[in-house]
């Protein structure tokens, strides 16, 4: 696990979030070839909300429908400039994050963190 601080604040633009549990089974919005930053991220949509999910996270079933292999959630941490974090996952350009004062966790894009010194 890595420290970082954040060099410039992040607002989450998606109030609610796709949380999944492994075993779902969520429907398979068409990948966006056209946007190479997201080639290994899948659009999903459950009963209720939509998000991007890792690929690797999704076995699909046929076109539309995917099983869920591990315990996931979409949601993006909202954080300030200046701001100490710790990295549990690095995937695609984004970092899985626990804010070090407050304890919140979500996704935060990489390009926002500078990581810190052992």
């Amino acid at each position: 696990m890595d420290r970082y601080i954040t060099i410039k604040p992040w607002e989450t633009n998606a109030p609610y979030h796709l949380e999944l549990l492994a075993n779902d089974l969520v429907q398979v919005a068409e990948k966006q070839p056209d946007k190479p930053e997201w080639k290994d991220w899948i659009w999903c949509h459950d009963s209720i909300n939509s998000g991007w999910v890792p690929k690797h996270l999704i076995a699909i079933l046929n076109n539309n429908t995917g099983k869920v292999l591990d315990n996931y959630s979409a949601k993006e941490l909202s954080i300030g400039a200046g701001e100490v974090i710790t990295g549990i996952q690095e995937y695609c350009g984004w970092v899985w994050s626990v804010n070090d004062e407050s304890g919140e966790k979500g996704w935060l894009p990489e390009e926002i963190l500078l990581k810190l010194s052992a």
